[in-house]
């Protein structure tokens, strides 16, 4: 590249930075070039133009790589910056050309979700777009219990407690007060009990189920279960489960809808998704809103309810 190309390449990003600092406003941080530690090697890595913002309480990071080439850009650059993305901890990457892209890259970046934009596209683009999430990873902490032992007041009790429930359920084994009221329930004992030790702390996705032993006392009263007619105290107890965690990919929806009071366009992305306790639903909502005092973006997890009837968009 001659060194009026590489003047000529400079004043096309510097352009479309200029752009997309006007399009986010003054929340988001647009720094061209960056200097974005690599993950796997601790070494420095180049990124033409990094945008980021916080989301709620989330920092939010997009890398953009500006081509300028002869040739379209193929296949072998879109597997690149991916493979970047995934080093640095990006959660969004772009790819600008000059003259476009080959169909087998237009393929590879539908695959790999990477966005790709020629520079006429990107120096129009509506860039507050791109801070609305496409997807969201939920991990869900698993266990199958082994073995659950119950250390009782009494052990002349342990006779009336043997053979009672099924260890595979034990969502469904309450566990009362001395007036009867609901404590929780086993699972709910163990989850408490989990976290207390931070059981699935060290455990990632795919990795191999870990076999654990951990128990709980019951600090703040005591504690019963109820066989038949009669309430039996529970002291402690003692769990040897096998721990893993599954991680589910989950797409947003986007809408938008504009505001009642007039001036602001209103867009957001959601996703609704179980809690890893119970069947109660969560919905995880990011919103977008522009208006005559520039761009704001925020978020929220709330329980599920019926969403209104908006546009999708």
């Amino acid at each position: 590249m001659t060194i009026g190309a590489k003047s000529k390449r400079w004043k096309e990003i510097q352009d479309l930075v200029g752009r997309i600092e006007a399009a986010l406003g003054p929340d988001a941080a647009v720094t061209s070039p960056d200097h974005l530690i690599d993950k796997t090697t601790g070494l420095s890595r180049e990124a033409d133009v990094s945008i980021r913002q916080i989301i709620g309480s989330q920092p939010v990071l997009i890398i953009e790589e500006c081509r300028d080439r002869s040739k379209k850009v193929g296949v072998g650059y879109v597997e690149e910056v991916a493979t970047k993305r995934g080093n640095v901890g990006a959660d969004r990457a772009v790819i600008v050309s000059t003259v476009g892209f080959t169909r087998g890259a237009i393929k590879k970046a539908t695959f790999y979700s990477i966005g790709l934009m020629t520079l006429t596209e990107a120096l129009e683009a509506d860039w507050t777009d791109w801070l609305l999430p496409t997807t969201m990873t939920i991990l869900y902490n698993r266990s199958n219990a082994l073995n659950i032992e119950f250390i009782l007041a009494r052990d002349s009790d342990r006779e009336s407690l043997s053979h009672e429930f099924n260890i595979s359920n034990p969502e469904r084994v309450a566990l009362l007060r001395a007036n009867g009221n609901v404590w929780g329930n086993v699972g709910t004992a163990f989850v408490g009990a989990a976290n207390n030790i931070d059981a699935f702390g060290s455990i990632a996705p795919g990795d191999p189920r870990v076999r654990s032993k951990f128990g709980t006392r019951f600090s703040d009263g005591p504690v019963f279960i109820q066989i038949e007619e009669r309430l039996i105290e529970i002291r402690q107890l003692n769990f040897d489960v096998e721990l893993w965690v599954e991680a589910k990919e989950m797409p947003f929806e986007r809408y938008s809808y504009a505001d009642p009071s007039g001036g602001a366009d209103i867009r957001y992305a959601d996703v609704c998704f179980d809690v890893t306790t119970g069947d109660r639903q969560l919905r995880s909502r990011v919103y977008l809103v522009k208006g005559p005092q520039g761009t704001g973006v925020f978020a929220e997890i709330t329980p599920d309810k019926t969403s209104d009837e908006l546009t999708s968009t």
